[in-house]
């Protein structure tokens, strides 16, 4: 499947970038609110998601952690199925006074619904994240 891609332009520092993507402060400020985010390469995350009343958990594997530049996390284990073996990364590069902040989901696997449902997710929370850099807070999943 194609990749998921967003792109911003922040104010935010390299360094408040790379904390809202790579510690358990910034992931729950933005993204979930409850779950255990792994801050050491090969560290175990596990987010949980309250979809009415059903709790979805994702689990992923730090792969990448280049502070201030880059991370990237490996989905082990989704209920929706075509998360599982996939990558999310985010870059962050200098522009100017400005940093832009990349994010690429790969490695889908399957399409229809779940792909779907997986492109309009990352709608709702790279806004959040875009928000939460920007200073007026992030709408996280409780």
């Amino acid at each position: 499947m194609k990749p998921i891609t967003h792109e911003f332009s922040t104010p935010a520092s390299a360094r408040a970038a790379y904390d809202a993507v790579a510690t358990s402060a910034g992931i729950k400020g933005w993204w979930a609110t409850v779950g255990t985010v792994a801050e050491t390469v090969g560290g175990a995350t596990e987010l949980r998601f309250d979809k009415g009343g059903r709790i979805a958990v994702m689990n992923f594997r730090v792969d990448t952690l280049d502070p201030n530049r880059m991370v990237q996390w490996i989905c082990t284990d989704n209920a929706n199925p075509v998360w599982k073996g996939s990558t999310l990364t985010w870059t962050i590069e200098d522009a100017g006074d400005r940093r832009v902040v990349r994010f690429v989901h790969d490695g889908l696997t399957g399409g229809g619904p779940p792909y779907d449902m997986t492109v309009d997710g990352w709608k709702v929370f790279n806004a959040s994240l875009e928000s939460w850099l920007a200073g007026r807070g992030g709408t996280p999943s409780p």
